[in-house]
């Protein structure tokens, strides 16, 4: 999807429906019609059609928008600006204003209300600690944040979803889960149980230390929480009957940040 600002392009328009007006002005009250630009009126004619320029340059806008502004770019960057009269001038910038206009009819633009904007625009949505632990979860990370800007509640969930995985794999790596295949495609369930029961034969015990005992409690914590995220909406959002609302999927969305988070933050000794 392309990102636009549309305010950019209407701050455009505006100007230059300004100048129009203005030039239109001039020209009724001093009878300048055929008079050559003042330097002031040169220097604002080549400011906006370079600020158009510049913008329809940053969009695949049509063909015919294209060559216009680029040919109007090219006479005011060149001898040909000093030739310009009020006139022309204002004959050259209503066809740009309507050559704008018409080109704009004809895409579908979204518009990502402020309060939401965040969530499409930050590079690190679960944070810089959560990017630098799992940087393999960025991609599912940054698009579930943008499928909440966008209202598309069920992807919010899948990618979620998916963004939980490496943190799980990491955990089968990290604690040395022996399985039929690497950890890199085990199963979920098979990584749970082996994160389980290593946690239920770490050591306990006033000799084992306080170290211990925290880490035993933290990967029983985490196997149960990615158990039962697994059973609650992992599996679930595989299934084509299954669909998400806002609320839901914004509870899951926290969720998912809480326990990478959680993971990144270094919970367990």
């Amino acid at each position: 999807m392309l990102r636009v600002h549309a305010g950019l392009f209407m701050i455009d328009y505006r100007d230059i429906g300004g100048f129009v007006g203005q030039t239109s002005q001039w020209m009724v009250t001093h009878d300048a019609a055929g008079d050559l630009l003042s330097d002031l009126a040169r220097e604002r004619l080549v400011e906006l059609v370079g600020s158009a320029a510049d913008r329809v340059a940053s969009v695949p806008v049509g063909h015919l928008l294209k060559t216009r502004v680029g040919r109007l770019l090219n006479q005011v960057s060149g001898e040909e600006i000093n030739d310009f009269t009020y006139a022309s001038a204002l004959d050259a910038m209503k066809q740009l204003s309507n050559d704008i206009l018409i080109e704009f009819q004809r895409p579908v633009f979204l518009m990502i209300p402020d309060e939401k904007a965040d969530y499409y625009l930050e590079p690190a949505p679960f944070g810089d600690d959560v990017l630098r632990a799992f940087p393999e979860a960025h991609y599912d990370i940054t698009h579930a944040a943008r499928c909440v800007a966008l209202d598309e509640w069920t992807a919010v969930v899948m990618y979620s979803m998916r963004a939980l995985e490496p943190a799980l794999r990491h955990l089968g790596k990290k604690l040395k889960i022996k399985a039929h295949k690497t950890i890199d495609y085990q199963d979920w369930n098979v990584i749970i149980e082996g994160v389980e029961k290593a946690a239920k034969t770490m050591p306990t015990g006033k000799k084992a230390g306080a170290k211990a005992a925290q880490a035993k409690q933290f990967y029983s914590d985490i196997a149960a929480q990615f158990f039962f995220v697994k059973e609650a909406w992992r599996n679930p959002v595989m299934h084509a009957n299954v669909k998400y609302d806002e609320p839901d999927a914004i509870k899951i969305y926290q969720h998912a940040r809480s326990i990478l988070q959680q993971l990144a933050a270094g919970g367990s000794p």
